[in-house]
């Protein structure tokens, strides 16, 4: 666990180091400006539109410019690019309010320009008792100089810098994710390029930029994004840089516990003993502090805010609002009581604005994901950011799950399904905003989690009638609960190992396993608990038969839905979509096999001639189903 000193001293010698590095970048800067000095820097900068805050902005309406104040000696800042507006294609990506990349930039002055230096966080060294050792991983791991800024004024205190081409730059790889995509060739084209002054602002710590980027063809016009832009050679995109005041090192990382599921970061520390790897992780989480740090029962300080997408239709907008306040039942019941709270965002923020956690809605042209991201120190793990966006489509898919089990008929009961899902989805995202992975095991212990993929629990009653009476779950699952106590948990820094090992003990007492993507989507995954869109703690039980018999519950539930399926319950050219979910979510939710009793992943494929879906039965006197026959 790293001291609180940590981060300034390597900030110190990063420093020190990269200074060096990056002198030999002067000969391959841009012809010297003519600088204003003293009083003329009020003539250079006169007509121009200042907004005050972090770092100061000057606007120039006339030339299109934007320009930066920074300190003469140099300054630090957190930096992160996001994508403010969306292409609309879930193949190509390009979300609205998708994040991107995080760096600590450095701002220091090279003769007639100010270089933007990345500094490389990847490798380190913990023994800062050891400056010689430190510059030997300094020296071996270069920083990135990615920029040069031509100044324009200056005086005795203050630099203006040209910032214009810097934030120009597809910092979020529009053009190669294009390419990859195999939608031809797209380039900045610079002169239909512009500021975008609404959400262009400074604030007392934090700076937030807004371009309009227009990507031009360079041949041949997509064909995906000829479909959903008007003139498929050009379209734009709005680039959001938000530039932050660091934090300070009051926050202490987390080291991860591979038995809790967290996001993080992962570096190299060359000061690890030779018995230990060089690989460090610490969890990605957000900073929480009490008042009173050694009270236990002290108010929370800096409660964490998430901000619901005015844009969200009703009543999936107070769906929405609903699923994501589970977490506030959990951080109650984890002991951080008023840690979490749920507001709309109010009118007029830009959500891409820094200081806003936020929950947006996604259009886009066809389904998608919903998907949860956050902005990061990448010094520390620490979350200043998180940013869920959720799918609209999802609710019609929701929708076609309901018609293919009772019919498409409208009714109040398939909006009650609907807005179910809806809730446990914003919760799940959010979840991953601040920290959490996914839990693809979370169901073999009565959904423990809502980090794990859940379908709706679909049932037969005692008369043969289809029960969704418990679709979906209610609130944070057990492990939930417990993995916001590990991860956010606040104690005093000489007991916090212990704390964290015991709550650890604790949960693995009660069964609270984890286990994740790595564990269930490759083909050599091995363990069959980890199936996704499962809901039973073994294969016999998906879903729970209504009485107990042989025949499985899917099976059960296919004759109850079958009448209901006729081509008059459709609604008009909606045949196929609606009836197709249904049975495939059986047919997907007994892939993964126990072999004589050994729990092995084998996929399953149908022989030739094989009815489109066929259950495996529990081989006799085994609970284990008999998919030998059918194993590839």
């Amino acid at each position: 666990m790293p001291s609180r000193n940590t981060i300034p001293l390597v900030a110190t010698l990063i420093a020190t180091v990269a200074c060096a590095s990056t002198s030999q970048h002067q000969t391959a800067t841009p012809p010297a400006p003519e600088i204003a000095t003293g009083s003329q820097l009020q003539a250079k900068t006169a007509g121009m539109e200042k907004r005050d805050g972090f770092i100061p902005l000057y606007l120039d309406a006339k030339q299109g410019q934007i320009y930066l104040e920074i300190p003469r000696d140099s300054t630090r800042a957190l930096m992160f690019v996001s994508l403010a507006t969306g292409l609309g294609s879930n193949p190509i990506g390009l979300d609205r309010g998708a994040s991107g990349d995080s760096y600590i930039a450095r701002f220091e002055k090279n003769g007639d320009h100010v270089l933007v230096v990345f500094e490389n966080w990847n490798y380190r060294t913990s023994a800062l008792d050891n400056p010689a050792h430190a510059r030997t991983v300094l020296e071996a791991f270069p920083p990135s100089a990615a920029a040069a800024l031509p100044i324009i004024a200056q005086d005795g205190q203050r630099l203006v810098v040209d910032a214009t081409e810097f934030f120009m730059r597809d910092w979020n790889d529009v053009t190669g994710t294009i390419t990859s995509s195999n939608e031809g060739s797209y380039s900045v084209a610079r002169d239909r390029s512009s500021i975008y002054k609404p959400y262009t602002k400074a604030f007392p710590e934090n700076t937030e930029v807004d371009v309009a980027l227009t990507f031009a063809a360079q041949g041949r016009a997509g064909q995906i994004i000829s479909s959903i832009v008007p003139d498929g050679k050009s379209f734009t995109l709005r680039q959001h840089i938000s530039l932050l005041l660091l934090p300070d090192a009051g926050y202490r990382p987390r080291v991860l516990d591979p038995r809790v599921g967290y996001f993080g970061i992962v570096f190299k520390d060359y000061a690890q003993p030779i018995q230990q790897p060089l690989e460090q992780r610490w969890i990605a989480r957000h900073r929480l502090e009490r008042v009173n740090p050694a009270d236990p029962s002290s108010p929370i300080r800096n409660p964490l805010v998430y901000y619901i997408d005015r844009g969200i239709p009703e009543p999936i907008r107070t769906a929405t609002k609903q699923g994501v306040s589970w977490w506030i039942e959990a951080f109650d019941r984890a002991g951080l009581k008023g840690g979490f709270r749920v507001e709309d965002l109010p009118e007029g923020v830009d959500p891409m604005d820094a200081r806003y956690n936020v929950v947006q809605w996604e259009n886009r042209n066809e389904r998608g994901w919903s998907v949860g991201g956050a902005l990061s120190d990448p010094r520390t793990g620490e979350i200043i950011k998180g940013m869920a966006r959720l799918d609209s489509h999802r609710a019609r898919t929701d929708y076609n799950i309901y018609a293919g089990l009772f019919g498409a008929d409208a009714a109040a009961a398939d909006t009650a399904f609907v807005l179910a899902r809806v809730r446990q989805v914003s919760a799940h995202e959010v979840g991953h905003t601040l920290g959490l992975s996914h839990n693809y095991i979370a169901s073999t212990y009565d959904r423990g989690s809502v980090m794990d993929y859940p379908p709706p629990r679909v049932t037969v009653n005692a008369s043969g009638d289809i029960d969704i009476s418990s679709a979906y779950a209610v609130g944070p699952g057990a492990y939930d609960v417990f993995a916001i106590h590990w991860g956010y948990g606040i104690f005093p820094p000489e007991s916090e190992k212990d704390s964290l090992r015991t709550i650890v003990e604790d949960g693995l007492r009660r069964g609270f396993l984890f286990l994740s993507d790595a564990d269930a989507r490759p083909e050599f995954a091995s363990d069959p608990r980890t199936n996704l869109w499962d809901d039973a703690s073994t294969p016999t039980r998906v879903p729970a038969a209504r009485d107990g018999g042989a025949e499985s519950g899917d099976i059960q539930i296919r004759r109850a839905q079958h009448p209901r399926r006729g081509a008059d319950r459709a609604s008009s050219g909606a045949l196929r979509s609606p009836l197709f979910p249904a049975p495939v979510r059986a047919q997907f939710a007994d892939q993964d096999d126990w072999w004589d009793g050994v729990r092995k992943r084998c996929p399953w494929r149908p022989r030739p001639g094989d009815p489109p879906y066929r259950p495996g039965l529990p081989a006799r006197g085994t609970g284990v189903p008999d998919f030998g026959a059918r194993a590839a």
